[in-house]
């Protein structure tokens, strides 16, 4: 959106296609959960409620992601916070067809 606004086109709308994309993801070792596994749970228990919160809790996600990412068009935090919405959700929807716990389901 902020590049829309700068005269920008936008040539492929991804989330139209509904492209999977990995918005975010965590990766680790074997050897660390073995290791660390006391931590490495308290870090995805963290993790699955900041998800939960955006989806809980829009209006404080929204200020947020204003503050941590500078932003003061209101168009744009909106279009932002709905699209982190999106992402998740179709994420959760993918991980359930596949009988995997998904942060909703929790």
């Amino acid at each position: 959106l902020i590049l829309e606004k700068s005269g920008f086109k936008t040539v492929i709308d991804l989330e139209s296609l509904n492209f999977p994309v990995v918005g975010n993801m965590q990766a680790v070792r074997r050897s660390a959960v073995k290791e660390r596994r006391a931590i490495l749970v308290k870090f995805m228990r963290a993790f699955i409620g900041g998800m939960r919160k955006i989806r809980s809790e829009p209006e404080l996600s929204k200020k947020v992601l204003a503050k941590y990412l500078r932003l003061q068009d209101k168009a744009i935090i909106e279009r932002t916070t709905d699209l982190i919405q999106a992402l998740i959700w179709r994420a959760c929807q993918r991980f359930r067809r596949k009988g995997c716990v998904t942060p909703w389901s929790l």
